[in-house]
């Protein structure tokens, strides 16, 4: 049984134009389509600049509506990474088929030609990992979409000295540290608390329905491999076996991202001291 029908090599050639010109669209699609709406935020330094001073009035604050500031950078990153939810979910369709069409190509490839034959199955492996990689962007992609405020404290600047963000981060850091901070119930670290928590459920509950889903393709690609024992079929073996082992691998990664996400929702306020550096 052929995944699909016989590639041809135009369609090979057109599928792997797409895919580069995917993965380009994927690191630089983003910054391109939002310069205009978004100039301010143009470079990773003014973006880094611009976030620590709006934390800052956050905080200061006392309110748990975000600043106008930070509401406009929570919509500019929801927006970049929503613009990548819909390339990777692209370059899942489209490596998926590229891959199975090199697949097919190398089931259909005569013995004699071993090295065609050698060619196709490294490029149907390499094009398999880049579409299950690009299954992990996507799901990573919707978590930071669902929660960008979240997604944004990492890129806090590094060097702070003893200005205001840093006292910021350092009354942020009492706050949820010390029992009786009179800061503890502040509006600011409730909303932040209770988004690093939907933050990481968000993660939760995507990972583990794809975990299953992929770990149930795993199973599937061990009982094709089992069921092909044929001394004539070695490639098909070979196939069923690497896409159960990488389907394995994806689920072991998706499993990983659960336990860190149940680490989160377990203790808010470690996760807050991991995101914001403190």
């Amino acid at each position: 049984m052929k995944i699909l029908s016989a590639p041809t090599r135009s369609s090979i050639a057109l599928l792997t134009i797409s895919g580069a010109g995917l993965v380009a669209a994927f690191v630089l699609g983003p910054a391109a389509l939002l310069r205009e709406r978004y100039p301010r935020f143009d470079n990773e330094s003014a973006l880094s600049a611009a976030l620590g001073e709006s934390l800052t009035v956050f905080w200061q604050n006392g309110s748990r509506s975000l600043p106008s500031e930070l509401a406009e950078l929570s919509d500019y990153w929801f927006r970049w990474h929503a613009i990548k939810i819909v390339i990777s979910a692209l370059l899942i369709v489209v490596l998926g088929l590229l891959a199975a069409s090199l697949w097919n190509l190398f089931l259909g490839t005569e013995i004699r030609k071993r090295w065609v034959s050698i060619g196709c199955a490294v490029a149907a492996m390499s094009a398999t990992v880049l579409a299950l990689f690009s299954v992990v962007l996507l799901v990573l992609n919707i978590q930071a979409t669902v929660v960008p405020l979240v997604a944004l404290l990492p890129l806090l600047p590094e060097e702070q000295a003893d200005g205001a963000l840093a006292q910021t981060l350092l009354q942020i850091s009492r706050a949820v540290d010390e029992p009786g901070n009179p800061q503890a119930d502040s509006p600011a670290v409730l909303t932040l608390l209770e988004q690093i928590s939907r933050y990481h459920w968000t993660m939760i509950i995507e990972a583990t329905a794809l975990s299953a889903a992929v770990g149930t393709a795993s199973v599937i690609g061990y009982r094709r491999y089992v069921a092909a024992r044929d001394a004539d079929r070695p490639r098909r073996r070979f196939m069923y076996a690497f896409l159960g082992a990488a389907a394995l691998a994806t689920t072991f990664v998706m499993v990983l991202l659960v336990g860190a996400a149940v680490g989160g929702v377990a203790d808010p306020t470690a996760a807050l001291r991991n995101s914001l550096g403190i």
